[in-house]
């Protein structure tokens, strides 16, 4: 197990009633619970979002980049062909010697071409060739053990398109080598080496194969991304995954999950996640910080469509800073929230900072809600009662809590949530602090959130002092309100420098 990589928490909040002092202007102006059906987050919105200018600290014009990617490359004249080192689509048999020849045989900045069929992969590959490119439109890659799996981007700049990929599994399992497609440093990844850099995974899709007798696509998740530096993945369809279906962890930094599409992962649909991990926590409490940094940051999640997970939240941000969530679509969380942002004890996280929620729309979670004593089917787990987006920090030990070195580090701070849409909630539409002492959660924004039918309220603020600032579109601005409005928030990436 990578240091409980694949297991980031699903907490079970208690649902125990809310207070009833709640800040006078929540209801009407941070959040519009109406029947109002405000249009559709969007690609474009999420641009015209970006490239507002900032009061203070001027926007990164960089970022209006980010939702625009190169176009794609075409094979060279000089690429190889795996067909020509030995691997034969369609004949039942492994590929792996085939595949390694030719990857062997590949230069730096190499293409590598798997022409269509079907490929058996026996173990996991690794490619380390720097600036190689996989090209496979019309091709699978069938992973045979479960245990090792993994297509591995070892190497700066190696870039995937297009190969669909398939696996045996069993039950789920949370080793690196059974993710699905990973990007990590060197052959064996440990924390303290040297991060990858400028790798790509896009229209890649992984996928179950039912006919062959496949209900699930990776033993572990689906794309993996650990120790990475400015790196894209975009475009994909990861489906039916045993873990998170995208998870982003070990300090990664700088990179864009742009435009995926993720159906029935059997955890989060997309989750960044970092980790003190015991030894971290040990060194927090003797007031030394922990090295390396395990704070994933800077990353950007935007117009992904996720939808049908049993299990886990939408999309997480567990522990990580100046991460922007925009203009992505997630319905059908069936156990946990539609975006959650959150520190959590029982898996030695961080606290999350500087993170935007913005135009995003969240549907049907945790919906429709079971009648009150009605029961669960098998394998059922029972809802969180996570609102619609939730924000908390959660289970600390109070000498943490006491201890100002550690809980300034604990910390959710600095969050913005702005213009997002919740529909069918089955309990709040957004919650603040549930199970969280005070000292834990400051600075939380909001600005013309709009919910309808949610089963509880609108806004469940549990710390009512950790809101700084609610704001309705409907009232007349106010500076702080304006200032919401144009706020340079979250991620901060150059985008014109991404791959």
């Amino acid at each position: 197990m990578l240091s409980g990589c694949l297991a980031a928490g699903n907490l079970v909040v208690p649902t125990h009633p809310a207070p009833r002092t709640s800040p006078s202007s929540a209801a009407g102006s941070a959040i519009a619970a109406s029947g109002d059906t405000a249009g559709d987050a969007s690609g474009d919105a999420s641009a015209q979002a970006a490239a507002r200018p900032a009061s203070g600290e001027p926007l990164n014009a960089a970022m209006s980049h980010c939702s625009r990617l190169p176009d794609l490359p075409t094979p060279p004249a000089d690429a190889l062909d795996v067909t020509r080192f030995g691997a034969r689509p369609d004949d039942e048999l492994p590929d792996d010697e085939g595949i390694t020849r030719a990857l062997a045989a590949l230069k730096p900045g190499g293409w590598l071409l798997f022409p269509p069929g079907r490929y058996l992969q026996a173990r996991s590959i690794r490619v380390t060739v720097p600036h190689a490119t996989l090209w496979g439109p019309g091709a699978t890659l069938h992973a045979l053990d479960t245990a090792d799996q993994t297509l591995g981007l070892r190497a700066d700049g190696v870039r995937l398109y297009h190969l669909r990929l398939t696996a045996a599994t069993d039950h789920r399992r949370t080793e690196l080598d059974t993710a699905r497609i990973t990007i990590a440093p060197g052959g064996e990844w440990r924390p303290t080496e040297r991060p990858v850099v400028g790798n790509v995974v896009r229209g890649v899709r992984i996928e179950p194969d039912p006919a062959r007798g496949l209900p699930h696509a990776a033993a572990s998740a689906g794309i993996f991304v650990t120790g990475a530096r400015s790196f894209t993945v975009a475009d994909n369809h990861v489906e039916g995954t045993l873990a998170d279906g995208i998870h982003i962890t070990g300090g990664s930094r700088e990179g864009r999950i742009l435009r995926n599409r993720i159906r029935a992962s059997g955890d989060d649909l997309i989750a960044t996640v970092s980790y003190y991990g015991p030894e971290g926590m040990a060194l927090l409490r003797r007031g030394q910080e922990p090295r390396p940094d395990p704070q994933v940051s800077d990353v950007l999640i935007e117009a992904n469509d996720g939808a049908g997970n049993a299990w886990g939240r939408g999309i997480g941000i567990i522990g990580s800073r100046r991460i922007t969530v925009r203009g992505n679509r997630i319905q059908g969380v069936q156990h946990a929230a539609g975006i959650i942002v959150a520190q959590e004890a029982v898996y030695h996280t961080p606290g999350p900072v500087d993170v935007l929620v913005e135009d995003n729309r969240i549907s049907d979670i945790q919906w429709p809600p079971a009648p009150p004593g009605a029961p669960r089917r098998p394998g059922q787990p029972a809802p969180t009662g996570h609102a619609g987006i939730e924000v908390h920090a959660y289970a600390n030990p109070p000498a943490d809590v006491a201890n100002p070195y550690v809980a300034e580090r604990l910390a959710v701070r600095h969050i913005l949530l702005r213009r997002n849409r919740i529909e069918r909630v089955g309990a709040d539409g957004i919650r603040i602090g549930a199970g969280t002492p005070p000292q834990l959660i400051a600075d939380i924004d909001l600005l013309d959130n709009r919910i309808s039918q949610p089963r509880g309220r609108p806004l469940a603020a549990h710390t009512p002092q950790a809101l700084r600032h609610t704001c309705g579109a409907e009232e007349r601005p106010s500076a702080a309100c304006q200032e919401l409005a144009n706020r340079a928030a979250g991620a901060r990436l150059d985008c014109t420098r991404l791959p």
